[in-house]
């Protein structure tokens, strides 16, 4: 299975959008960028409150949505288990495996 990003950066080269020398410019840069914020982070101290906003607040507290879709329960829980299922005849990083399986027992 070819990654999206790279069927996506032959087809700007393929309409002219990029030239393959400006794709590897870009890819550099955005490495250069997340090895920076990554060397960064072992050494902030996060606190809690950096990771959360009002938006969040009804979330962390419990609140109730509306549970009213027009669908029933075991059809969503079909779908639900739909997508969290990998492909049998793929092979996946465990760490994936791992967060597939989390998401179906959750369901």
């Amino acid at each position: 299975m070819k990654p999206v990003a790279d069927i996506y950066e032959e087809q700007l080269i393929a309409e002219g959008v990029l030239t393959p020398e400006k794709a590897e410019e870009l890819k550099s840069r955005c490495r250069a960028e997340l090895e920076k914020a990554y060397e960064g982070s072992k050494s902030h101290d996060f606190k809690i409150e950096e990771w959360t906003s009002e938006q969040w607040e009804s979330v962390k507290e419990g609140a109730k949505f509306d549970e009213k879709t027009g669908i029933a329960g075991d059809r969503l829980r079909e779908l639900g288990l739909k997508i969290a299922t990998l492909p049998d005849d793929w092979s996946f990083h465990p760490m994936v495996k791992k967060i597939y399986e989390t998401r179906r027992k959750s369901i």
